[in-house]
């Protein structure tokens, strides 16, 4: 059963994600404002990036595949002796008991990136003990993502996209 959700749901998460967020995400944002403002856009963006960021996150949950990640990392390391590969393998496979990624390249990387890249990020880093622990991260995410992105390039954007058909008597 497991086999079959981590096969099934998660491509079908990851379309999904792709079809709404990054080819409508503006539509919706855009909508919400109209219908309700700024900031209760900007709640709902963050509701939707969180809940399917937490679903996806459970979905990966159910995969064994990034413990074994750690474990091909550490065979591909043992065998390198330079002074990055060292690096590599004491940051990422030694330190099992710990996470390994900072919160700042967590926090970058849902800003820069999306919780596309981010949710299994943070679901290689956290192994399913501390799965609250990564549930949190992905809220904090999401709260990120809306506010480096949506709020001031589309929020600002249509604010002043209106402010302007007002000031011409069209709005």
């Amino acid at each position: 059963m497991k086999r079959w959700i981590v096969r099934v749901a998660a491509p079908f998460w990851v379309a999904l994600y792709i079809g709404i967020f990054k080819l409508g995400g503006v539509t919706i944002f855009v909508s919400l404002e109209v219908l309700w403002g700024v900031w209760a856009a900007a709640l709902i963006m963050v509701c939707l990036y969180g809940l399917w960021g937490t679903i996806f996150y459970l979905v990966l949950l159910q995969s064994d595949s990034f413990e074994h990640l750690k474990g091909f990392l550490d065979r591909f390391l043992e065998k390198k002796n330079g002074k990055v590969f060292v690096w590599l393998r004491k940051k990422f496979v030694a330190e099992t008991e710990k996470s390994v990624t900072s919160p700042l390249l967590i926090m970058l990387v849902f800003i820069v990136e999306s919780p596309l890249t981010g949710v299994p990020l943070i679901r290689f880093d956290y192994p399913k003990e501390k799965f609250w622990t990564g549930i949190l991260w992905i809220w904090t995410g999401a709260v990120l993502e809306v506010v480096t992105w949506f709020l001031p390039i589309y929020g600002g954007g249509f604010t002043a996209v209106k402010g302007l058909l007002s000031w011409f008597g069209w709005g």
